[in-house]
């Protein structure tokens, strides 16, 4: 939770109400470092978040030694990582070119921050997916939880399940697992809402002691 008066006033100009929010809880980021990072070392990594919100990530690896940057485009959200002395990036996520970034970070989160719906087809989707895998080194790590809200207009049921599908088959083709969440576990980790389902996609972390999660069929 942000606490500082000057971080809170920025942020409060978010588009977003929820990242707007004042007294917005990071206990869904507690339970995510919790989960799958707790023996995690962060010392000189650079990583870079996906649609950082508040930064609660970036602060939390700033925290155990590692830099964090942001890729987003409301100007507030922006503002607060220069503020918090964060390196930001100024783009739309569903423009973005992970090209310039390929082969120089150790690790990559997102957090419902990139959506299957958004690509035109399948070609499309797969050659984002693997610009994503390419900004790791080949020891980086990936943990990209997708927001999958369906458009209001244009994708029937068969048509959404096809494109969710295929979301799966690009993380697969570059060597992610997928796994599915339960409500309960997606709730805990901030991401509930209307969505179709709560895809996690997962590369180079060790999961041993983190919680028990189904693999995506």
């Amino acid at each position: 939770m942000l606490t500082d008066p000057k971080a809170i006033a920025i942020i409060s100009h978010a588009r977003q109400k929820n990242v707007a929010q004042a007294n917005r809880s990071s206990r869904d980021f507690e339970r995510i470092f919790a989960d799958f990072f707790a023996g995690h070392d962060f010392t000189g990594e650079r990583i870079v978040d996906l649609g950082p919100g508040q930064w609660d990530f970036g602060r939390m690896v700033a925290e155990r030694g590692g830099r964090c940057e942001g890729v987003d485009n409301d100007p507030a959200v922006l503002e607060l990582g220069t503020y918090l002395g964060m390196t930001v990036h100024d783009a739309n996520l569903r423009t973005f070119d992970p090209t310039p970034f390929a082969g120089q970070l150790d690790g990559l989160f997102c957090k419902f921050a990139v959506n299957a719906f958004w690509h035109k087809n399948d070609a499309d989707r797969a050659a984002f997916t693997a610009s994503l895998d390419r900004m790791l080194t080949p020891q980086g790590w990936g943990w990209v939880a997708p927001w999958n809200g369906r458009p209001k207009e244009g994708v029937d049921d068969d048509a959404a399940r096809r494109i969710l599908a295929a979301q799966r088959d690009a993380f697969a083709a570059v060597g992610w697992t997928a796994y599915e969440l339960t409500e309960t576990q997606a709730q805990d980790y901030g991401m509930g809402g209307r969505v179709e389902n709560h895809p996690l996609f997962i590369r180079g972390l060790e999961l041993a002691d983190g919680p028990r999660l189904s693999r995506a069929m």
